[in-house]
């Protein structure tokens, strides 16, 4: 909390005209207390919108009020996190640089131990020209794109940090306040919904990596792992483009997204079992659509742009996921060969468009075979990226499938296609030879139920083909967070299995941190 001169305080629940300044906060709040503005203090602790009455939309705020006038002082904060001091300086190496990665690496850093981040991509600073070079230039790197490179896939994004995980508010508090010190708006601390925005994330990246580095960090760019050793289980030394590096505990966090580490670990024993996960596609729509159909307005004061939650049960269970308001769809493959889009939105969300990635839930044990494999649901899934590609790369090495709302509810091939953000060409396509006939007949269902839901909605488009909402696969591990079967592996983030998003990935990192830290 910010230091301030008073002692006692009163936690109040009020409501708020959507524009309201903090001037007319403190006059709602003066008249509850009857008291002068200047005798007291607030401080928001969860702001959230109410727009259920498309006529009175409103924030619904939850403060606390200090002032000297109040003896009591309730407890409303939790508690700072901890860390333990590791006298004996071990060496943890870190490789990959997302939310899982980084936090593993900083926790693990100020708790006394020697920590490298080994990232296969260049800094956030080269990235972002990689990323502006591939758009103009239609070049593609590798290792620097929409997915890789320092910050992982995060740092392209809306920013969302919202979890439904439960009894992390010690670790929650931490990320949030690191993000802050880092550049990150303060709201974040307490919005029902926070996010950052791709903008953002460029400029906090290398704020953090300074803030690793202070802790006595270090991190290697442009360094591939290629290998590691196994001796019965424990891991000596990893292969790199770099050399070999020695140390007594390892963490992957290479995301969901990273074929090639998938396949070094799984070819060195390390036990993965698929799980459900999502397919389907980016819809795009104009943002004033949206707006109209959830504010009855085309904008509303004193918020940026609305959002849309949608979810229905077909064949299979379809749902909106990872909205980006007033953003764009972007090209998130890391291969040659290979489709996948993605949705990126700044801060201000203030783009002519809205898109979400519409996605149905799949078991591939169910959809394809009970005794799949960990390397076969990564190989189902790469596949259905290089069908993407081949559909569409007639026109454009990097053309995606796309089709209007109505044509794919309909089966039909689309005539033509609207303007839209992705940056490369559109083709207009049905998606029957994409995407497996229930996954199809359960997004047809499902965007006919959406179109009544959310007015407008059938005036989008869907685009590309989106299978990265998560792993489809999870590492199995032990009570320690260890990979089974090795005493000093661990994978951690999207791509263990066991988180999806910054706040749980970050979460899961530092729970690893604090698992190695107890061994």
């Amino acid at each position: 909390m910010t230091q301030i001169p008073f002692h006692g305080n009163r936690i109040i629940n009020i409501e708020m005209p959507t524009d309201f300044s903090h001037e007319n906060m403190h006059k709602e709040v003066a008249k509850q207390f009857s008291a002068p503005k200047s005798e007291f203090h607030i401080e928001i602790l969860r702001q959230s919108l109410d727009a259920r009455s498309k006529n009175n939309p409103h924030w619904k705020i939850r403060a606390v009020v200090w002032s000297e006038t109040f003896s009591a002082t309730e407890h409303i904060s939790a508690p700072a996190i901890e860390f333990p001091q590791i006298g004996n300086k071990r060496r943890v190496i870190v490789i990959g640089s997302g939310p899982a990665g980084y936090f593993c690496a900083l926790f693990a850093a100020r708790s006394g131990f020697q920590v490298t981040i080994i990232e296969q991509g260049p800094n956030v600073e080269k990235r972002w020209q990689d990323v502006l070079n591939f758009e103009a230039n239609s070049k593609l790197q590798e290792f620097s794109n929409y997915v890789c490179g320092e910050g992982g896939a995060g740092t392209f994004s809306d920013g969302k940090l919202t979890s439904r995980t439960k009894g992390i508010d010690v670790e929650r508090n931490f990320i949030f306040k690191t993000y802050i010190e880092a550049g990150a708006p303060p709201e974040i601390d307490y919005l029902a919904h926070p996010h950052i925005g791709s903008n953002h994330l460029r400029k906090i990246m290398p704020k953090l990596r300074e803030m690793f580095q202070n802790a006595g960090g270090e991190i290697l760019f442009n360094c591939t792992v290629t290998d590691f050793e196994n001796n019965q289980g424990s891991v000596r030394q990893i292969g790199t483009s770099q050399g070999f590096f020695e140390a007594e505990f390892f963490v992957f966090a290479c995301g969901h997204s990273s074929m090639p580490a998938y396949r070094t670990l799984l070819g060195n024993g390390v036990r993965f079992a698929p799980k459900p996960f999502a397919i389907g596609m980016r819809v795009e729509l104009p943002q004033q659509i949206v707006n109209e159909a959830q504010f009855r307005r085309k904008s509303l004061p004193g918020v940026k742009a609305a959002e849309y939650f949608l979810t229905t049960q077909a064949e299979l269970p379809v749902y909106s996921f990872c909205m980006c308001p007033g953003g764009k769809v972007v090209p998130a493959m890391t291969q040659p060969g290979t489709l996948v889009v993605n949705g990126v939105s700044n801060y201000e969300r203030n783009g002519a468009f809205a898109n979400s990635a519409i996605v149905a839930g799949v078991d591939l044990r169910q959809l394809v075979n009970p005794e799949i494999s960990a390397i076969q649901c990564l190989e189902w899934r790469e596949n259905i990226e290089r069908t993407a590609h081949k559909i569409s790369s007639g026109t454009h090495n990097f053309a995606a499938p796309a089709s209007r709302v109505t044509d794919f509810i309909q089966n039909k091939i689309s005539l033509n296609l609207p303007n839209s953000t992705y940056p490369f060409p559109l083709v207009p396509d049905t998606y029957q030879e994409l995407l497996p006939n229930k996954v199809l007949s359960a997004l047809r269902t499902a965007m006919s139920d959406f179109s009544k839901k959310l007015h407008g909605f059938d005036q989008g488009i869907l685009i590309g083909v989106e299978t990265t909402t998560s792993a489809p696969i999870r590492t199995e591990r032990d009570n320690q967070r260890r990979c089974v079967g090795f005493s000093n592996l661990f994978v951690a983030g999207e791509m263990s299995g066991w988180s999806g998003g910054i706040v749980s990935s970050a979460v899961d990192g530092i729970k690893v941190a604090q698992a190695i830290c107890r061994l």
